[in-house]
């Protein structure tokens, strides 16, 4: 990966002083979670995982935080809450859920690290993101999130850049504070104001920030690749997650795809058209690592709609 030249450099190590500001100012609760040690391998194709989530409530999802969740840079999530609305937490009664998500991020965590068949240059940065609006790719960000945090080595920073529609940002109480846009713009020059430590203490985010009427120009600025470059590299050892746009929906999804060596491609089980889908893989291109969750399938985690877990998509090999 290209450095930064020394003034960018100068510029991106704010962030790292920041980040460990930002960890050793913040208030540390008792991490109640347990590590998951099921290894699976990514497929040498370099493409792709296909895997289910049975939730059929994941549209119009209200805002799960407590009433005063944000202090001094401190989101409190409320769990209880969350398990009643069907996400995922570390305290979660329902085995099936915490199964079907160690199954989606273990070769996500294993090309992050390296440990794929192949090298994934920015491996670390994921994008999640769905054809059309309401499949439940925020529902899949914030569980799969949650799932790398509940690693015992695994720091997750989750970053909504669905500026436009916001729902990460509105279901985890930070509507209204500075985010992604509002350093980007230049209007927050330090990167500690948007950085958001959670009652999770390997969980970190950033919500959107206030819509600006450049968004699509903000999220494609060099200040942009040089952020996500300095997480990729600086920051290796942590997974950066992007709840991103529908592909079909805007234009912003596009931009942000460069940025990220694994794709996360959300499709709702019934009501996504195969030809969206298509149209999709044939946006994010053969260098591209893809995963495909199908979400809102029916049974559990072990029945026989479950089983698929393979390859999907953007396939260099692949002749369609």
């Amino acid at each position: 990966m290209k450095r930064p030249d020394d003034k960018q450099g100068t510029s991106m190590n704010t962030i790292e002083k920041a980040m460990q500001r930002l960890k050793t100012t913040s208030t540390q609760k008792d991490e109640a979670v347990r590590s998951v040690v099921n290894m699976t391998s990514a497929s040498k194709t370099s493409t792709n995982v296909t895997a289910t989530t049975n939730n059929p409530n994941t549209n119009n999802i209200d805002s799960v935080s407590k009433g005063s969740n944000v202090t001094a840079n401190f989101c409190d999530l409320n769990f209880t809450e969350l398990n009643r609305k069907g996400f995922l937490t570390p305290d979660i009664p329902d085995e099936s859920l915490r199964e079907e998500y160690r199954v989606i991020k273990r070769p996500l965590l294993n090309n992050a690290r390296g440990k794929g068949a192949v090298p994934i240059p920015q491996g670390n940065l994921l994008m999640v993101t769905s054809a059309m609006p309401g499949e439940g790719k925020t529902y899949n960000s914030l569980n799969l999130a949650i799932s790398f945090a509940m690693e015992r080595d695994t720091h997750v920073l989750l970053i909504d850049s669905d500026v436009i529609k916001p729902s990460l940002t509105e279901i985890i109480g930070l509507s209204g504070v500075p985010g992604l846009t509002d350093m980007l713009s230049g209007e927050i020059e330090d990167i500690t104001d948007i950085l958001y430590k959670t009652n999770m203490p390997k969980l970190t985010v950033i919500p959107a920030g206030r819509r600006h009427a450049q968004d699509t120009e903000l999220l494609s600025s060099d200040k942009m690749k040089h952020f996500t470059e300095e997480l990729a590299d600086r920051y290796s050892d942590r997974i950066v997650m992007f709840d991103a746009p529908p592909m079909l929906a805007t234009s912003h999804a596009q931009v942000l795809m460069q940025y990220a060596g694994q794709i996360v491609l959300v499709v709702e089980a019934g009501k996504t058209l195969e030809h969206s889908i298509k149209e999709v893989v044939s946006q994010l291109g053969d260098d591209k690592v893809v995963g495909v969750v199908l979400n809102k399938g029916r049974g559990s985690f072990g029945s026989s709609y479950y089983g698929s877990y393979g390859t999907y998509g953007a396939n260099p090999d692949s002749k369609e």
